[in-house]
């Protein structure tokens, strides 16, 4: 659900498109809406690699090349769906946006009375604007460019202490409402406007990824830490208290992965992403081997020591007891096993030793996507 214009309650149309706009590869799915005999359904998809030098952190550093890997994606899924909407869910990852995360209390004035639509924008708009202030009061400490708002969500519902799907219909005295404002700095907002334009496209979700993802896993794992280990970045997200209380990024990635294995072993850059991949599969020559695990390692390390620094410089008190890796180079088992055998305990905001999980699914970041309600 979202606010100012509460989305939820217009009427849906029949399709939607899912752009997941990473560093590595594009991903793009015609999807068909949900209605009351049929879930949501891909009705077409593609995928394309992006070259290098067309992204960076996230950020669109060659437009007008972007623009086509993008367009090629979105005519293939097009043509295999069959229908060509406007109404676009835009992902983007490496920490172009900065997520804000609150949670609020209000107090209904008639409580014996189910809270209706109208009621509800009232109170939304409240929030919205309470929680606003506070946002742009902390971004502005930054220093950076102008800040813009691209997207607010609500997350989760409680109703006189009830955890709840939705809100409507209930009565009860007190709404307590999580929700997530998604900023961006103005300038770099620019290219993914000029993205949409060229394409004749209308935004009507833009998430960050793996933010995304971290908000649709908290009903299974409540409070976690997830490692989103990217193409050129590591995205850091810790989910406290049921909203997410920190999301930082580390610019080492799988590129960096690639890079390393290229340098040990001399081999160009495609062969060592290709032994990469190899090597998630157990299925590297036994000459290379020491080398590619030399390689990774190194790469693991200095990510590792980046997220350890970022969780003592969170001020989170007591970090979650699970930490979650995610991104597409979770398959690599370095990074579990150094994360595994940090000593975490002896960290000031681990009270217990964390549960080490890889995260589920064969892409559970554009899964998430698929998820958004639109």
């Amino acid at each position: 659900m979202k606010v100012p214009k509460l989305k939820l309650f217009r009427k849906k149309e029949d399709h939607f498109n899912i752009i997941d706009l990473g560093t590595t590869n594009v991903k793009v799915a015609v999807v068909r809406e949900a209605d009351d005999l049929r879930e949501r359904e891909v009705r077409g998809e593609a995928t394309r690699l992006q070259p290098v030098g067309n992204m960076y952190g996230g950020q669109i550093m060659n437009l007008d090349g972007v623009i086509e890997i993008v367009g090629q994606a979105l005519d293939e899924a097009v043509l295999k769906a069959s229908v060509s909407p406007r109404r676009t869910v835009l992902g983007l990852s490496g920490g172009i946006m900065v997520p804000k995360s609150f949670k609020v209390r209000v107090k209904r004035q008639s409580p014996d009375e189910p809270l209706d639509d109208k009621e509800f924008d009232v109170l939304a708009k409240q929030i919205e604007n309470k929680t606003m202030d506070k946002a742009l009061t902390d971004l502005e400490a930054l220093g950076n460019d102008k800040y813009v708002r691209v997207e607010t969500i609500f997350t989760d519902y409680f109703v006189d202490g009830a955890r709840v799907s939705s809100p409507l219909g209930l009565p009860g005295s007190s709404l307590e409402i999580t929700l997530l404002h998604y900023f961006m700095e103005e300038t770099k907002l620019r290219g993914f406007n000029n993205l949409v334009d060229q394409l004749d496209l209308e935004v009507v979700s833009m998430v960050d990824t793996a933010v995304n993802a971290a908000i649709n896993w908290m009903s299974k794992y409540g409070d976690f830490s997830l490692l989103d280990i990217g193409g050129d970045a590591t995205q850091i997200i810790v989910v406290s208290n049921g909203k997410v209380a920190l999301s930082e990024c580390l610019f080492v990635g799988g590129i960096d992965v690639t890079q390393a294995i290229s340098e040990r072993v001399k081999v160009s850059y495609e062969e060592a992403e290709s032994l990469k991949l190899k090597y998630a599969q157990a299925q590297v020559p036994h000459e290379k081997l020491q080398d590619v695990r030399s390689a990774i390692t190194d790469v693991v390390d200095i990510i590792i020591d980046g997220v350890v620094e970022a969780f003592r410089n969170s001020g989170i008190e007591e970090m979650p007891n699970t930490i979650l890796i995610g991104g597409e180079s979770r398959h690599l088992h370095e990074f579990k096993t150094a994360l595994s055998s940090f000593p975490w305990t002896k960290e000031q905001n681990f009270s217990v030793f964390p549960k080490i999980e890889l995260v589920p699914g064969k892409d559970p970041n554009f899964e998430g996507l698929l998820k958004i309600e639109l």
